[in-house]
């Protein structure tokens, strides 16, 4: 058994699964991520979409768990 805690810190390879206006949510095992659209990139984003695929790999830094929603918080800014 595994902790919500496990990968928080880690840099990690994980999976597009969507992307919504606001970032994109990211898979790795059976854990969910969200990356916002502020933590993508430093320079301005006008549509994830055409920016990212679902399936695509990224390489994201865990930065926490948000209990109240059951996900990861990420970041693949500066990576």
């Amino acid at each position: 058994m595994t902790s919500n805690a496990d990968i928080v810190g880690k840099t990690i390879t994980a999976h597009v699964t969507r992307v919504e206006e606001y970032g994109l949510y990211l898979a790795h095992a059976s854990k969910t991520i969200l990356v916002l659209i502020v933590d993508v990139r430093n320079q301005p984003i006008d549509d994830l979409r055409k920016e990212y695929k679902l399936g695509e790999e990224v390489v994201v830094r865990v930065l926490r768990y948000v209990d109240e929603y059951k996900l990861y918080k990420g970041t693949i800014k500066d990576l």
